[in-house]
């Protein structure tokens, strides 16, 4: 009686011929791994990278809000200055206009 397993082997095919298909594909999947290899590297430094500059972005932002009260704090100061200036402007010249009234009057009764 005659087995009806089948060879592993296509018809025309040699053991050599299925060693040769091995090596090319085992060789082009080592290649196809190492480029993969070299894109996860490209990839990783660029993450690391990109970590960075939202670490830089996040501090930039925090300084930029730390100037922006800052600068709302010395514009609040320079207008409550100004106000202050202006009163004191207007008690000065109501103090000039009052002390020259008053004195004039009296230097032309001396004289």
């Amino acid at each position: 009686m005659r087995s009806s397993t089948k060879s592993p082997l296509s018809p025309g095919e040699t053991v050599p011929d299925i060693y040769r298909k091995q090596v090319t594909t085992i060789s082009e999947l080592t290649e196809s791994v190492e480029r993969l290899e070299l894109e996860v590297e490209r990839l990783r430094e660029k993450e690391k990278k990109l970590g960075e500059a939202i670490v830089q972005k996040d501090e930039a932002q925090e300084t930029l809000a730390g100037v922006k009260t800052e600068l709302k704090e010395a514009v609040q100061k320079a207008e409550a200055a100004a106000t202050e200036k202006k009163a004191r402007e207007e008690e000065l010249e109501k103090l000039v206009s009052f002390e020259f009234g008053n004195d004039t009057g009296g230097l032309a009764d001396r004289d």
